[in-house]
């Protein structure tokens, strides 16, 4: 009987250690793999967890490390084995199946979606879009990273940059390239402005120091204009060269920095300055930049605003451009005044008095301790321009306006100059305020302490001239009540509604550039008064007289040279230069 048992129990041992477990082989028996299979396709795992599969793929390359196919750009042909396990048995089973070549439209679905999300216009840093789509991965090359990195740091300049982005696209494994051409665009004027702003400091320190002669009139990368001035009128500052002086001084200098539209003021103080430039070394640096190497005249064109007649857009063109023979000279003003004694003025065109100005006012606007700068309590020069581009109207006829206001005795407003391009009449004493500056009363404002210029802007003048001729005018004015440029303000600065005045130069941004002719004249003024200026040009035939020593260019039908010397003596010192001047050339501001 035992005998029989241990027979019956090695049959059954050998019966069920020889034969496959029913359900490993149900389930090998039930698994199917496609006849194609695409890229992305995943051999299938055991729904059972007591089964496992182990996978084997030939050519191997095919497969992912994910487990996943690849994608080629061709069909490939693949033999996969299986190999299924529970326990120690197992089961083996191959399968024949074709990896179809990739449908190409995954890549362009992709690039759909990511070429729009690159701007093609790049402000600032920026972050390209990196999220898979559908499986598809993207990494980006610039093909300039001086312009733009891999990564969207852009590097701006004073111009626009373009750079092409590669953009690599991969798909399990195939990568495509698809590109787009960007713009980084150059700095804003205001952000050149602020990064010039914050080197300037830096170089007044040096300036001080010692370790710079010079300060400096544009930044070096970033380019922009520096004008350099001193709120006190007995220091000169002259481009950015300081006029050495004997003893040490105390300089409050005003730094504007601009660039195109837009502007910023600062103001440094140096105590015991004892550096800076002789006069000689200040005329070798100056002298040469008061020969025209372009002149441009302008044509306004108008539009109608409301009731009135504004500018739409300046033209800068080659007819009607200022040869300044600059030379330091009192200009030539017709006095007119319309009024006889002061008393006859008062009431009529202008207040009795200026008022004097508080001290906690001068050390805000100036610094502290600043002093009115003339016993006639004048601390401004107030730019205005007249509002009137109708033809005939100049200076003369706001001459005429001014006369007969004095005649009505209902003057609303009133102001001390008109200057056209070719004329500068005086109409009121300079010691009384008029009404010009839109802020009534007020100690320290336009009105009060200002002194009024209107400058003509009627459209058969011009305007390019009537802007020189004032310049000269704020010179003389500013030299003669011991002021700065530091003293020129606009009406716009004073009227509480912010009138839009001087308008157009307000409108064309050449309010620096105004300001920088003044200074040019205000320099002259300080070097060269007392010396010899010599003027001469080859070709008078192509210019028309202007007011105070300028000449306006006529028409020519090709660029036509014309050369021009200028010769400066004073006591032992001599500068001789020529130049050539192009008239009728291309225009280029």
């Amino acid at each position: 009987m035992k005998r029989f048992l241990f027979i019956c129990m090695l049959g059954l041992f050998l019966i069920t250690g020889c034969t496959v477990d029913n359900s490993l082989q149900q389930e090998v028996d039930q698994l199917s793999i496609p006849e194609t299979i695409k890229p992305g396709y995943f051999l299938p795992e055991s729904e059972n967890s007591e089964i496992t599969f182990a996978w084997e793929v030939e050519p191997s390359h095919l497969l992912g490390e994910d487990g996943g196919f690849l994608a080629f750009e061709t069909d490939n042909p693949v033999t996969v084995k299986l190999t299924a396990s529970k326990g120690k048995k197992t089961v083996e089973k191959t399968f024949i199946t074709t990896l179809k070549a990739v449908d190409e439209s995954i890549f362009i679905l992709a690039w759909d979606y990511y070429r729009p999300n690159i701007s093609s216009t790049i402000t600032r840093d920026t972050s390209f879009p990196q999220t898979p789509y559908r499986g598809v991965e993207v990494r980006y090359e610039s093909t300039n990273p001086d312009i733009i990195t891999d990564d969207g740091k852009v590097t701006k300049r004073t111009y626009d940059q373009t750079v092409t982005i590669n953009c690599y696209l991969t798909y399990r494994g195939l990568e495509r390239m698809f590109t787009k051409e960007v713009t980084v665009t150059k700095y804003s004027d205001s952000a050149l402005v602020n990064l010039i702003r914050e080197w300037v400091p830096t170089q007044v320190e040096a300036f001080q120091r010692g370790e710079i002669a010079v300060l400096p009139v544009t930044h070096p990368e970033f380019g922009g204009r520096i004008r350099w001035i001193s709120q006190d009128s007995d220091v000169l500052v002259v481009e950015g060269h300081v006029l050495k002086k004997d003893v040490p001084q105390d300089l409050h200098l005003v730094s504007d920095v601009f660039f195109g539209s837009d502007d910023f003021r600062m103001t440094f103080y140096l105590e015991n300055f004892t550096g800076g430039s002789t006069e000689e070394e200040i005329l070798n640096a100056w002298l040469p930049l008061l020969l025209p190497t372009q002149i441009l005249g302008s044509k306004n064109i108008l539009q109608q605003e409301g009731e009135w007649l504004a500018l739409k857009e300046q033209v800068r063109t080659n007819v009607g451009g200022v040869f300044n023979r600059i030379d330091g000279q009192v200009p030539d003003i017709i006095e007119s005044l319309v009024g006889t004694t002061d008393e006859s003025y008062i009431g009529k065109v202008a207040s009795s008095e200026r008022l004097n100005v508080p001290q906690s006012f001068l050390d805000e606007e100036f610094y502290p301790g600043y002093k009115m700068p003339n016993n006639l309590k004048i601390l401004w020069i107030v730019v205005h321009e007249s509002g009137m581009p109708g033809e005939g109207q100049d200076a003369e006829l706001l001459n005429r306006v001014m006369h007969q206001k004095m005649i009505n005795n209902e003057a609303e407003s009133s102001w001390h100059y008109s200057v056209d391009a070719y004329e500068i009449y005086h109409h009121i004493p300079n010691h009384l305020p008029a009404w010009h500056a839109s802020d009534g009363s007020t100690a320290g404002g336009g009105n009060r302490n200002g002194i009024g210029i209107e400058m003509c802007i009627n459209q058969d003048g011009n305007y390019e001239g009537a802007m020189h001729n004032n310049a000269k005018l704020i010179a003389f004015l500013l030299t003669e009540y011991n002021m700065t440029v530091a003293n020129v303000r606009r009406h716009y600065d004073f009227a509480p509604d912010k009138k839009q005045c001087p308008s157009y130069m307000i409108r064309t941004n050449r309010y620096n550039e105004f300001l920088d002719m003044i200074n040019k004249e205000y320099i002259a003024i300080k070097l060269l008064k007392d010396a010899t200026v010599e003027w001469t040009y080859d070709r008078p035939d192509l210019f028309e007289a202007g007011g105070n020593n300028l000449l306006y260019n006529k028409a020519v039908s090709e660029p036509t040279p014309v050369t021009i010397k200028l010769r400066v003596t004073k006591g032992n010192y001599t500068f001789e230069k020529e130049q050539i001047l192009i008239l009728g050339g291309p225009i280029s501001e």
